[in-house]
């Protein structure tokens, strides 16, 4: 059965009962708090003759009709109705403002039942970026219904959600924001593996570096002072030791100061998702 069977209609659905042949309007109005109405008994439907039931079309429903045969006892005419559909725009943005990678994956799913009803992943590299959603498990967007956004934690992002509702939110936006991670910078000596006598002279333990987000000037990096071993010719550093944050899907310049004793350098540092 579809996920939707258990959704509840709005409530005093209105209606209209016409004679078939003639047109003519034989009685209308609210089905009610449940749905349900009996007609009067006298004067409305006579017998043998075939009516409609319609129920009309509003925000929330689509309009549907059957045709039944008044007799001349007691019955039940039951009408199956449908939820109206609405549309949504969806995007993602990122808190600090900076560009979003393509490939970034989201759900939306109805928030009563839990049932997710559209996935998929960002094609666009953008500050903002929409959402093209591919719907699953029957899925659709039932007017005056809560759903969810949701990206999940992973990827370089924490997980993030907010909630709507369809036909009172024409655009969604989700604001992201990305996971902190840790890098090791792994510091040797730059003769290492030629075979020159050199590569095996300790490095110097009064090393200085600049960590900074690439595109930013030096000046404002954090300063890095690497604590290494006694006669080490090889180091690993934790480049977070200084105070940098480092998140995810930035690029970071690792600069080594010159001194008497080295020569500048830098890397590039790039934090995956």
């Amino acid at each position: 059965s579809h996920w939707a069977a258990a959704l509840q209609l709005p409530p005093d659905v209105r209606f209209e009962v016409r004679h078939k042949e003639s047109s003519a309007l034989a009685f209308a109005g609210g089905a009610g708090p449940g749905n349900k109405v009996s007609l009067p008994s006298a004067g409305v439907l006579f017998v043998g003759e075939t009516f409609v039931l319609q129920a009309l079309s509003s925000t929330l429903l689509k309009g549907a009709a059957c045709e039944f045969v008044a007799r001349s006892v007691a019955q039940e005419v039951e009408l199956a109705l449908e939820r109206a559909v609405g549309d949504v725009s969806l995007s993602l943005r990122a808190l600090d403002g900076r560009p979003l990678p393509a490939g970034i994956p989201f759900q939306v799913w109805h928030q009563q039942q839990q049932c997710v009803v559209c996935e998929g992943r960002t094609s666009l590299a953008a500050s903002q970026v929409p959402c093209d959603p591919w719907f699953v498990n029957q899925g659709a967007l039932y007017m005056g219904e809560s759903y969810v956004l949701a990206v999940p934690a992973g990827h370089g992002w924490r997980a993030t959600a907010a909630s709507f509702v369809v036909g009172e939110a024409g655009l969604v936006q989700l604001d992201l924001a990305r996971e902190e991670g840790r890098a090791t910078l792994q510091l040797l000596n730059g003769k290492a593996g030629s075979g020159h006598w050199s590569e095996l002279l300790p490095l110097p333990r009064d090393l200085l570096l600049m960590v900074r987000r690439a595109g930013e000037e030096e000046r404002q990096g954090r300063v890095l002072r690497p604590e290494l071993p006694e006669g080490a010719v090889r180091a690993s550093v934790d480049v977070a030791a200084g105070g940098t944050v480092l998140l995810a899907h930035e690029r970071y310049v690792l600069a080594l100061q010159p001194s008497e004793l080295v020569l500048a350098a830098a890397v590039e540092l790039v934090l995956a998702g």
